[in-house]
């Protein structure tokens, strides 16, 4: 009874791992899983400068050679090229979304 008892636990514990892991999905890496993530400007994009990405710092460029941001600022990268990030400026979020209730009639 008891090796019966340990096994069936260990049975359990890792059925409940895998199933666990299947839950989770297929995680985006390289290039993919660049595509849509936030990174913060370290040199000012005119429009080419250097964003912080991951830990590492990254020559980008925006999408828009019109516009400039500064240091600090947010941008999603849209693409990658070799080592060069193409972004755009991440949209504005508020920092406590769910406190403003809007009531529209």
């Amino acid at each position: 009874y008891i090796i019966a008892g340990i096994v069936g636990l260990f049975s359990f514990i890792l059925v409940g791992y895998l199933l666990n892991v299947h839950r989770q999905g297929i995680m985006k890496t390289g290039v993919e899983g660049m595509i849509g993530a936030r990174a913060v400007v370290l040199t000012r994009l005119k429009p080419t400068g250097r964003v912080m990405y991951g830990g590492e710092n990254w020559l980008a460029t925006l999408e828009d050679p019109t516009m400039s941001l500064d240091p600090g600022a947010e941008v999603r990268i849209v693409s990658v090229s070799g080592l060069l990030l193409y972004v755009r400026p991440a949209p504005y979020q508020l920092a406590y979304p769910d406190s403003l209730n809007v009531v529209s009639e």
